[in-house]
């Protein structure tokens, strides 16, 4: 496994250089993001087990999620880790991988959050970054290949028609333009070596 590299973009040092693209990524696209915001003590997705000291890699405040990056599909314990955040903070993203755009669902981010029906941690799949069709929202996508934070007049049934009729490849959203231009300029993002 290669060692992470720290470093520097803007004023914050980040742990490694995967980090500091989605950084880059996310102000290319105008999302607020704050570094390493909280640290804490979690169990992962049930009440008992093991304790992990665990700070995310991102807070993202415009919708709450926390957000933490791999280079790899995760472990375990990271997976544990998510969990007990998810469970005692809200929503956690786990995002893995090289900083493209996602090949396909399977291959680019986990999501863990509390179910209030049962008390329970539950892990999805199938979350990537997405800009809606319809109203230029760029968000997470949630189910049905919209963003998370669109509202019901963005998704109805005509209007997924029409976009699967005129431009089916960007019916879900990864593939915008706003999107792979912002991935693209991130991955080769030049910074001055820490």
């Amino acid at each position: 496994m290669i060692k992470p590299k720290p470093t520097r973009y803007k004023d914050t040092l980040f742990r490694s250089r995967l980090e500091a693209r989605w950084a880059v990524f996310y102000d290319l696209l105008g999302i607020r993001w704050e570094y390493e915001k909280e640290q804490a003590f979690v169990t992962g997705a049930r009440t008992w087990g093991p304790e992990y000291g665990y700070k995310p890699d991102f807070f993202l405040p415009q919708w709450g999620y926390w957000i933490e990056i791999k280079p790899y599909k995760p472990d375990q314990k990271a997976m544990d880790k998510a969990a007990g955040w998810a469970r005692n903070f809200g929503d956690t993203f786990i995002f893995f991988g090289d900083h493209t755009v996602p090949k396909s669902e399977s291959e680019s981010a986990y999501l863990f959050y509390l179910n209030t029906r049962d008390d329970l941690v539950h892990k999805d799949t199938g979350y990537y970054w997405c800009e809606c069709q319809v109203c230029g929202k760029i968000d997470i996508r949630g189910g049905g290949g919209w963003p998370m934070s669109c509202d019901e007049s963005c998704i109805t049934h005509e209007k997924h028609e029409l976009l699967e009729k005129t431009n089916p490849d960007l019916l879900s959203g990864e593939a915008s333009p706003r999107l792979v231009r912002a991935y693209h300029i991130a991955r080769h993002w030049q910074f001055n070596d820490s």
